[in-house]
């Protein structure tokens, strides 16, 4: 099981989130799950895109998400 976590994106823009997912999916890499384990969860939801979702779709596995 392939497994990408992540903490504390918090400086970071989200676009770079796609952009590291996608260099590892360039190189014959994916994920079976993406965690993200940190706080300020309202950056990822904006008027138009969940990017919680948008990047749960990139993993191989079913998703779903916990906040809490």
């Amino acid at each position: 099981m392939d497994l990408l976590t992540l903490l504390d994106w918090r400086v970071q823009e989200v676009e770079e989130l796609y952009r590291l997912i996608e260099h590892f999916e360039e190189r014959g890499r994916e994920f079976d799950f993406i965690l993200y384990a940190g706080d300020d969860l309202g950056r990822f939801v904006d008027e138009e895109t969940n990017h919680f979702d948008q990047v749960a779709e990139m993993a191989d596995s079913r998703s779903t998400d916990h906040a809490g």
